[in-house]
This record gives structure tokens, C-alpha cells and sequence, in this order.
């Protein structure tokens, strides 16, 4: 769990960083109201599409079971995403109905249960939509884990009775939008997918299990980096007690 900012010697809990805003109307150069968008943690009670296909899984679980400190840019960044959602969220889409950032939960075959939150589906042309901010343009997308992840909220609209024909995703940067037709997965590819990446994620919310580390290459721009070179094996190895955020071991052991 992130739990306030850091940059160079100065460290910030949330509540220290919103205190120290309303006095003098920032924080580390940040303004109240983007500080108090990013405080606002989310606790999972089931592994969702986004850390199910996260290119390093370890990443992803490491990010939410320890607390930890990010950068202003890191933190603005976040914000700069959440805010772009948020206002496609208000967008009167005036032609045709639209389900937008509904939290959809479904049961595997396994028995086990995945969840997620696409950014739009349209009922009139069957389409799911999501949205993915980043700085600038790059060679490699569409990513494989949004195209995973997308093909997951795919899947949850199915089993929710609704038809899907077309998925979407679209790079937005501070300078355009750039929007990529991607393939829908097979019934039988996108469980086995499920059925192989989520029980990982689950034993990490569960019992605090750690997945092996990635191939290099997903290491520069860690948030955790440091965390994970210092105390993790590269096997997989469940984390000490000592070290999972207090609110999520509250979460597992409700």
C-alpha cells in the first residue's frame, strides 16, 4: 500500500502530506486535492484483471502488501490517470447506453473469484473500452498485459449475460490519443489464462506468498524495487508478517 510521499530526506505520511498542504497550500509542490485523490487506497478482496495480467506479477503484489513511499512525479502521474478516467466517466454518452466503471465479480470454474472494472462497455455496438494513460508515445503497445487484462473484463461482461464483439484500448498521453483494435480471446484461452495467473495473485491476498521475480527489464520504474532487491529471494517465498501493511492483513484475516 502506498502511504504518503517521499523525495530525497523528506517523508510524508498521507496525513502528514494533507496537513501540511491545507497549511501552505502544497505539499512536496503538490496541492491538496491531488494529494487527497491518491491517499484514497484500495483494498482487494479478490484478484483483480489488472494484477492477474501485470507484466511482473511480483510487482504488483509487492506494491499492495508493503507500505511504502512514492515520489511526487510518481504520485502525479496517478493522479494524472485517475483524472482522466474520471472525467471520461462524466461524459454524456448521448446515443447509446453505457455501463462505466462498474466493479464486476464472477466465479471461475476453480471455484475461485476475479473481479474488475472496465472503463466503459457499450450496449448499442457490444464494445468494451478501456483507458490507459502514460507520458508519451512508445513502440510497444498495445502491452500484453492490457491486452490480457481487457480480454479479462471480456469475460466478466459474458458471464453477465452480455454479448461482446469488439475491445478497444486507448493510449492517451499529454499529447494524443491513440487507439488500438484488439483480438478477442477464445472461452478456452482466456480460463486457462485465468486459471494459471489468478491463484497466484490469490495466495498473495490469502497467505502473503510472494511470486518469483521477473526477467529484467520491469525493474526501472519499481516503486518497490528497492524493497525487492533487498529482502526477496527470486523463488517464490511468502513475505513475513513483519513486513505486510497492517490494513491488509486486517482485510485477511476478516
Amino acid at each position: 500500500m502506498i502511504v504518503g510521499l517521499i523525495e530525497g530526506t523528506h517523508k510524508y505520511t498521507w496525513n502528514q502530506a494533507l496537513k501540511a498542504a491545507e497549511a501552505r497550500g502544497h505539499c512536496l509542490s503538490l496541492p491538496y486535492g491531488l494529494i487527497k485523490v491518491a491517499s484514497q487506497q484500495r483494498i482487494y478482496t479478490e484478484p483483480s484483471m489488472s494484477q492477474i495480467f501485470a507484466d511482473c506479477p511480483r510487482r504488483a503484489v509487492l506494491g499492495y502488501l508493503i507500505d511504502h513511499f512514492v515520489s511526487p512525479e510518481a504520485c502525479y502521474f496517478m493522479n494524472f490517470g485517475t483524472l482522466v478516467h474520471n472525467a471520461l466517466a462524466q461524459v454524456d454518452f448521448n446515443t447509446w447506453i453505457t455501463l462505466r466503471e462498474q466493479k464486476l465479480c464472477h466465479r471461475l470454474p476453480s471455484g475461485l473469484y476475479v473481479s474488475g472494472t472496465p472503463d466503459l462497455y457499450e450496449y448499442k455496438t457490444a464494445a468494451v473500452t478501456d483507458y490507459k494513460t502514460t507520458r508519451t508515445s512508445n513502440k510497444t503497445w498495445p502491452r500484453a498485459e492490457h491486452v490480457g487484462q481487457i480480454n479479462g473484463y471480456a469475460w466478466l461482461y459474458t458471464q453477465e449475460g452480455l454479448p461482446v464483439r469488439r475491445l478497444v484500448i486507448f493510449y492517451l498521453t499529454f499529447f494524443n490519443f491513440v487507439p488500438y483494435l484488439i483480438a478477442k480471446w477464445s472461452e478456452e484461452k482466456i480460463l486457462a489464462e485465468l486459471n494459471r495467473r489468478a491463484p497466484v495473485i490469490a495466495a498473495a491476498y490469502k497467505d502473503f506468498v510472494v511470486p518469483p521475480q521477473c526477467p529484467p527489464g520491469h525493474c526501472n520504474t519499481c516503486q518497490v524495487r528497492e524493497f525487492c532487491q533487498i529482502n526477496c529471494p527470486e523463488g517464490r517465498f511468502q513475505l513475513a508478517e513483519k513486513w505486510v501493511s497492517p490494513m491488509v492483513k486486517e482485510r485477511a484475516s476478516g
